[in-house]
């Protein structure tokens, strides 16, 4: 059991966290992952090995983790909203609540402006949203519905892929960072 690091230039992996963990997701910069071990967040260099506690996080579990920029962490836990924190440490501060007609919100990405992130609100009945937060003030926008959307990957080059289990598909759409909608 632990949590290991290989890189393509050799075959032996190496071990960074001696417990699992989950949720994985890289630093803007390439430097640093962070990743949910037992109840905690913990950050961590794979050159250097030695993982750093941000946050406990809430009972529930999380849904989704993500870096913003190389100073901090989106977070998604069940029903409990999406989150940041800062990487060296603090409180889990809320930035955007789900609705009463919201399961949890899942899956947050980042956008390269640092002050948008696009997340699954997954619905309690009926289609979940793709939707826009204003990290600033939490405002959401509505960018699509579907059926069993369950998490979106956004990718620098100007495309989003939404994972929709119902159908088990993966679509692609063009988006260009901070618009109001796909396409």
């Amino acid at each position: 059991d632990g949590f290991y690091v290989r890189g393509l230039d050799r075959f032996a992996p190496v071990r960074l966290l001696n417990t699992g963990a989950g949720l994985p997701s890289w630093s803007d910069d390439d430097h640093h992952i962070a990743v949910v071990q037992g109840d905690h967040i913990v950050v961590l260099d794979p050159a250097q090995g030695e993982p750093v506690t941000v946050c406990t996080i809430p009972n529930e579990g999380l849904t989704g983790l993500t870096f913003l920029g190389n100073d901090q962490l989106l977070v998604t836990h069940y029903r409990g909203g999406l989150s940041r924190v800062a990487v060296s440490g603090g409180e889990l501060k809320l930035v955007c609540s789900q609705l009463p007609t919201e399961e949890d919100l899942h899956t947050p990405q980042a956008l390269p402006d640092h002050k948008h992130a696009l997340v699954v609100a997954h619905a309690k009945r009926g289609e979940s949203a793709l939707i826009l937060v204003d990290l600033a003030d939490g405002r959401r926008h509505e960018l699509w519905r579907a059926l069993g959307l369950v998490r979106v990957t956004y990718a620098k080059n100007g495309y989003v892929l939404l994972e929709r289990f119902a159908e088990q598909d993966i679509l692609v759409a063009p988006y260009r960072a901070g618009a109001d909608r796909l396409g």
